[in-house]
């Protein structure tokens, strides 16, 4: 949703989803982590008919600043590779309640660059190998589900929604835990680095929804001001199967294998480096310079450069 004037991008027509549209059954709600202080059963409703295909019959409320605090390592291990997930965001000072919906999996920009070395597998979705020509190498995701969406509270009497248009660009989901400057990190959707659609701020604090219309989703600027203070944050999880997950217990094992994963990676390098092994770095695809990218926006050095 990275904005521009509208003089230079025009709005898609926006979607609207009325309270009189077909009925759905409303999915339970697994507040064992909190209440909601954003959904309403008439905005719950309308989000499901606007899902379709990922709409679920049970959400599990995966992060809340309510009950979680403002800390982004807890929004990490609460929300990285939980599947599919509604993020929302109330903007203090306003009545404005907005997000998106991410039809896959929120990923860290290192499991992106291990897959795209050929050390783990990634579904097609996210997989780096897939991205489209004109998808930014901080973004990942395709079209199919992802989509954005803004009402005013007590004023529910319709769910705008915008869903994307790949022919400006493809930058539908954003998430970066590490940059050399700071304004990168966090989370958010469209647009491109630095100008997004919606963007949350690693302290969680704030969020910017930059320029008048969303290069990526067509939509008007969805907060009242470019930069505005997050009163409320909420991310729900679709997928029954891993939002229970322990977390402790999930942390565990994904350190685990990430850790052996690098390990593996460090050690073919190194051979290859000193010429033993050739074969490492031979047939290595666009995904490769993508993830370079990732890493020297994370401040990292990539060593096989001048390889």
């Amino acid at each position: 949703m990275g904005q521009r004037s509208s003089h230079s991008c025009t709005s898609e027509s926006p979607s609207h989803v009325p309270p009189t549209a077909p009925a759905v059954e409303v999915p339970t709600l697994d507040s064992k982590s909190g209440e909601s202080t954003i959904l309403s059963a008439p905005a719950l409703s309308q989000l499901c008919r606007a899902m379709s295909a990922h709409h679920t019959l049970h959400w599990t409320l995966l992060y809340s600043i309510d009950t979680h605090d403002r800390s982004f390592h807890r929004f990490l291990s609460e929300c990285v590779r939980k599947g599919p997930t509604v993020v929302l965001i109330r903007e203090k000072g306003s009545q404005k309640v907005f997000g998106g919906v991410n039809p896959i999996d929120w990923r860290s920009p290192l499991d992106r660059y291990d897959e795209a070395k050929g050390d783990v597998s990634l579904p097609t979705e996210i997989s780096t190998r897939n991205r489209p020509a004109n998808q930014h190498e901080a973004f990942y995701g395709t079209q199919h589900g992802c989509f954005v969406f803004a009402w005013e509270l007590g004023t529910i009497d319709t769910i705008t929604t915008w869903r994307p248009q790949p022919r400006l660009n493809s930058n539908y989901l954003y998430l970066v835990e590490r940059a050399e400057d700071d304004k990168h990190v966090g989370f958010g959707m469209g647009g491109r680095v630095g100008h997004h659609g919606w963007f949350i701020d690693k302290w969680l604090e704030r969020g910017y929804c930059h320029g008048e219309v969303c290069t990526t989703f067509g939509n008007p600027r969805l907060s009242v001001e470019e930069s505005f203070e997050v009163d409320a944050l909420e991310v729900w999880g679709l997928d029954p199967a891993l939002c229970h997950l322990e977390g402790s217990a999930e942390d565990a094992m994904a350190v685990s294998a990430l850790t052996g994963e690098r390990l593996r990676f460090r050690r073919h390098q190194r051979k290859a480096e000193a010429g033993r092994d050739g074969k490492v770095l031979t047939g290595m695809n666009d995904g490769v310079e993508s993830a370079k990218a990732l890493l020297r926006m994370a401040g990292k050095s990539v060593h096989s450069d001048n390889l």
